[in-house]
């Protein structure tokens, strides 16, 4: 699974302005990792995001997710640099959030992803062969930008 891990939609970049939060970054991405299990690898290419402090918090976010690492609350902040907790943030969801996060929880069920081969990360060698593929389309005339890789 490839990400086009575009930023540009967090709290304090003023393109989308969107008011995505470092902790809301990391849940999606932990969601996904879920979803996919363990034997799928994952890439995050960096695509956008026009605030270098909010970009970076966010950035951190997604790395921590894909790393397996744990979201600590006092990460969550925003551009400001005020803390917004993530016990604040889940307190904030609706009833009817919940009910949907509840309802839609059936789709997001990676466990019938079988491991055949015990594969849970992303190899060196698969991030090469990515960045060499992206440099092959670009050589043909498809432009992908400055794209930066992170993988799990």
């Amino acid at each position: 699974i490839m990400i086009a891990c575009g930023l540009d939609a967090a709290e304090g970049d003023l393109l989308g302005d969107a008011k995505l939060t470092p902790e809301m970054y990391y849940i999606m991405t932990k969601s996904l990792l879920e979803t996919a299990g363990k034997c799928v690898p994952v890439v995050a290419a960096l695509e956008g995001g026009y605030n270098l402090q909010v970009l970076s918090t966010c950035m951190e976010a997604v790395a921590l997710a894909l790393l397996d690492e744990p979201w600590l609350e006092e990460k969550d902040t925003d551009a400001s640099g005020m803390n917004r907790g993530v016990i604040m943030m889940k307190s904030r969801r609706t009833k009817r959030e919940q009910k949907n996060l509840l309802s839609l929880g059936k789709y997001w069920n990676g466990g019938n992803i079988k491991c055949t081969g015990g594969m849970s990360k992303v190899t060196k060698s698969a991030v090469q062969s990515m960045k060499k593929s992206a440099k092959a389309l670009a050589n043909n005339g498809t432009c992908l930008g400055e794209m930066h890789f992170i993988a799990r």
